[in-house]
């Protein structure tokens, strides 16, 4: 059975894009006033083994990420010589719908297009409503996170140095 995505995601190197970098760039007053920029790159969709939704994910994260490092690199200028704000990425260990972890592809995935799109950091946070939840993240987080963090080395690039 094929998936197809039913719900849409708006990303900045969509059609929409200039309409959404237009609105942002209307809300520089609020810039002016942040310390940090936190884009949250939630997963929609498993790219396992679906190259089509890998693509769309991989796009996502990237142009989400890359229009909150475009406006803090514009906030020294814009903001009187205010240093430019930290861009802070929010993501979440389960896809949107609060039911699936992330596949290890997708986890990997939201690392490297964030930190290649200029992100100064990540950050994962999440919640366990009970004990079974509280439970089943641990061992998800020792024998599957905790491994591919310890193992992991970010790409070499511009934004890597």
């Amino acid at each position: 059975m094929s998936y197809q995505p039913t719900q849409p995601i708006y990303r900045f190197g969509s059609s929409a894009g200039d309409t959404l970098r237009k609105q942002n760039d209307m809300l520089t007053d609020i810039w002016c006033e942040l310390d940090g920029l936190f884009p949250s790159v939630y997963q929609f969709y498993n790219s396992e083994n679906n190259t089509a939704v890998a693509t769309n994910n991989r796009q996502y994260v990237y142009s989400n990420v890359a229009e909150a490092v475009r406006i803090a690199d514009m906030v020294p200028s814009i903001c009187n010589s205010k240093a430019r704000p930290l861009v802070m990425v929010y993501t979440w260990h389960l896809y949107h719908s609060g039911l699936q972890y992330c596949c290890d592809q997708d986890e990997e995935m939201t690392w490297i297009q964030s930190f290649a799109a200029g992100a100064d950091a990540l950050v994962m946070w999440g919640y366990a409503p009970d004990s079974s939840s509280a439970t089943n993240f641990s061992h998800w987080y020792l024998s599957d996170f905790a491994p591919m963090v310890n193992n992991w080395h970010p790409p070499q690039g511009p934004h890597y140095s």
